[in-house]
């Protein structure tokens, strides 16, 4: 992953748009690890006391907003109906979306650990033979 930015930025075929697209993909990984560690660390901040939290309603409101908020939106970026049921069902299915994303981040320490110690192999599951 980064290996290839420098290849992507001297890439003369491709426009500021399209290399930026390319650029923010390959920096996902790296990005959401870091999401990762401060969600971490902010809750091992809280449980052992070295951080107190004045839980008021609007804290908890922009702790969920920020958790949720990007599942909701990419809900109601990619809908196809307008019937306001089938959208409340996706807001919905939404918050399971972003628990997953959630229990996730050790694929993704275990695959940014493996980029930075220059790992290329994958070892792919092996599958039984549907008959």
């Amino acid at each position: 992953m980064l290996d290839l930015v420098g290849s992507l930025a001297r890439n003369q075929h491709l426009g500021f748009v399209a290399k930026w697209d390319q650029f923010w993909y390959l920096m996902s990984p790296l990005l959401q690890a870091f999401v990762g560690a401060t969600v971490a660390l902010s809750i091992v901040l809280l449980a052992t006391g070295l951080v107190h939290v004045a839980w008021t309603a609007p804290i908890v409101v922009l702790i969920y907003a920020f958790s949720i908020a990007p599942g909701i939106a990419g809900v109601l970026f990619a809908r196809r109906s307008l019937n306001p049921l089938v959208i409340l069902w996706q807001v919905v299915l939404a918050h399971g979306y972003a628990f997953y994303s959630w229990i996730i981040f050790p694929v993704v320490y275990r695959a940014l650990w493996r980029q930075l110690i220059g790992v290329r192999t994958w070892a792919k599951t092996r599958r039984e033979a549907i008959t």
